[in-house]
């Protein structure tokens, strides 16, 4: 997506590369009593800081997945 906007800007062929500072990411999971929305937003920044805690059951999960899809790689701690 990020690359069809620069596009529509003109600025895509004036981009060599792209460097991601902060991401702000929403993860959706089956609803619970405890979580009826099932929703965690969060971000990770570069180097090694995200607002995940792993006081929530939510937050723990959303850990689970960055580190399962290697997203979390050196973002999240």
């Amino acid at each position: 997506m990020i690359w069809r906007t620069l596009d529509s800007l003109k600025l895509a062929d004036k981009i060599d590369s792209l460097r991601l500072n902060r991401v702000d990411m929403k993860i959706k999971f089956k609803p619970t009593k405890k979580h009826p929305r099932g929703t965690k937003t969060f971000y990770v920044t570069w180097k090694d800081t995200s607002s995940l805690n792993d006081l929530d059951d939510l937050d723990v999960k959303a850990g689970q997945v960055l580190k399962k899809s290697k997203i979390d790689r050196g973002f999240s701690n």
